[in-house]
């Protein structure tokens, strides 16, 4: 069931209630919920008044690492929100990196 959409020129990810997908010009990334490891939003604050995208990155219990695009700014909070209360209601606590080489 989607939640959460983006949408622009380059990609269009959907967050439902299993999954975060995103399909892009190199094709469609995927991960579950239950197999994230570590979420970082990187700079989802960017500037209040200009919406722009960025990335934010999630490495899997296996290692592998997925970007996903996000807007910035006030918009930004849809997404953090959706991810947020998913992984709140499945139970799911994935680290948060404070690593900087990963924001």
């Amino acid at each position: 069931m989607p939640i959460f959409r983006i949408s622009s020129p380059n990609a269009k990810t959907i967050i439902t209630t299993r999954r975060i997908i995103e399909k892009n010009e190199s094709g469609i990334e995927s991960v579950n919920f239950e197999d994230i490891d570590v979420l970082v939003y990187g700079n989802f604050k960017g500037s209040i008044n200009k919406v722009e995208l960025q990335i934010f990155r999630i490495i899997d219990d296996f290692g592998k690492e997925y970007n996903f695009q996000m807007e910035t700014g006030k918009a930004s909070i849809g997404l953090i929100n959706a991810v947020n209360t998913v992984l709140k209601l499945k139970s799911i606590n994935p680290k948060k990196s404070i690593n900087p080489s990963l924001r």
